[in-house]
């Protein structure tokens, strides 16, 4: 009996513990031109450290881990939804809290 009560305990600690982590994301430059390095920055997201990216472009998703910048280079001109999907820093990962985060980007 003492052994549920522990491990309910210690369940609840873990989730009291962990924050959920926030997907957030700037880019640059702001006008993007097709064959030209687009800079992205998810210094703004919280708890997180790891960080799926998905580009809208059909290139295959890029997944860093620890807070790094990525770039990349749209080949044509268009509209794109680029994705960032975030896990968090101590491996749980919460449902609750932003996981997500999407800009339509224009490319000249």
């Amino acid at each position: 009996m003492k052994k549920l009560i522990f491990l309910f305990t210690g369940t609840s600690l873990l989730n009291s513990c962990s924050k959920a982590p926030e997907s957030c994301f700037s880019y640059s430059p702001a006008t993007i031109s097709a064959g030209s390095i687009v800079t992205f920055n998810p210094n703004c997201s919280k708890n997180a450290s790891s960080f799926k990216w998905n580009f809208g472009d059909n290139t295959k998703d890029t997944t860093l881990y620890n807070n790094n910048l990525v770039t990349h280079i749209y080949k044509t001109a268009g509209n794109y939804t680029v994705k960032l999907s975030v896990g968090g820093k101590d491996g749980v990962t919460l449902k609750k809290g932003k996981l997500e985060k999407s800009l339509t980007i224009f490319v000249h």
